[in-house]
């Protein structure tokens, strides 16, 4: 290999490890910033109920008198 295949190829990966680790922390900054999301959800999921309260025992509807209730056939 010649030296200015060598200074090319060098050169050439330098290029690729910038890119790469670019890349590298904008993924890792992605993830973290992601964290913090499902972090910040489940925490207001602990102080929320939003799928309701299945342990209770469901609300009976009484008729007032004052509706017929409908048979279905």
């Amino acid at each position: 290999m010649s030296p200015d295949e060598a200074n090319t190829l060098i050169q050439v990966m330098n290029n690729k490890i910038s890119q790469l680790t670019q890349q590298n922390v904008m993924l890792e900054s992605r993830v973290m910033y992601l964290n913090s999301l499902v972090q910040q959800l489940q925490s207001s999921d602990e102080k929320t109920n939003d799928g309701g309260n299945y342990d209770e025992k469901p609300s009976v509807k009484q008729n007032n008198g004052k509706t017929k209730q409908q048979v279905t056939t």
